[in-house]
């Protein structure tokens, strides 16, 4: 949960940040931005450590395709057709609301924001009570509310009440999934299925 709501706020931070600065900055100072910060998660990333697994422990027969998790599918799919819907409003819900006339576009994703940190205060407790279905489903429908909010748009209260309810929704939804992909795959392979889970996450977010 910590872990997944590190990536969504920053997610959620980084198209509030790049509106703010479009209006100031050139592209290409912005891009140069993005550099920087990819430069600071490469040197940050040398300080990792982490303890060998030791190899006739996990000893498997060779697998030629060996690039995905099978048990993670499932949760994996899911995932996959909600953060579709993430890719479609960090890249097209500036331009949709300017299209409308609806200001505080950057509000949406700092709101976004507050809603995926207050979700962790409840949602992983009803996850390891009831399961994912209990956090699945009512997550997924909060998405879906939010969409038909966001295809309407008459203001800027609804478009404030979109954000809330998507991210309350994908708060509750992405980490009860990765937590399902995780539990289900044996214990040598769950880096595959976080691997795997991730992967369903960014194509999700680039189709």
């Amino acid at each position: 949960g910590y872990y997944g709501l590190s990536g969504n706020i920053a997610l959620a931070l980084g198209p509030t940040l790049g509106l703010a600065l479009t209006g100031t900055i050139s592209f290409k100072m912005l891009f140069i931005i993005c550099s920087l910060l990819g430069l600071m998660a490469f040197i940050l990333s040398l300080k990792i450590r982490y303890k060998q697994v030791d190899p006739a422990a996990v000893q498997q027969p060779h697998k030629k395709w060996d690039f995905y998790e099978k048990s993670a599918l499932p949760p994996s799919v899911l995932l996959f057709f909600l953060t579709v819907t993430f890719g479609g409003i960090a890249t097209f819900l500036p331009l949709y609301s300017a299209q409308k006339g609806v200001e505080g576009i950057q509000w949406y994703f700092l709101l976004y924001a507050f809603a995926l940190l207050l979700s962790r205060t409840f949602a992983g407790k009803i996850y390891d009570q009831k399961g994912h279905k209990a956090v699945f489903i009512p997550g997924a429908i909060l998405i879906l509310i939010s969409m038909g909010l966001l295809s309407w748009l008459p203001g800027s209260l609804i478009l404030y009440i979109a954000a809330i309810l998507y991210g309350l929704g994908f708060g509750t939804v992405q980490p009860a999934l990765q937590a399902w992909s995780v539990k289900e795959a044996p214990l040598h392979r769950r880096g595959m299925a976080n691997a795997t889970f991730f992967s369903f996450f960014d194509l999700g977010v680039g189709i």
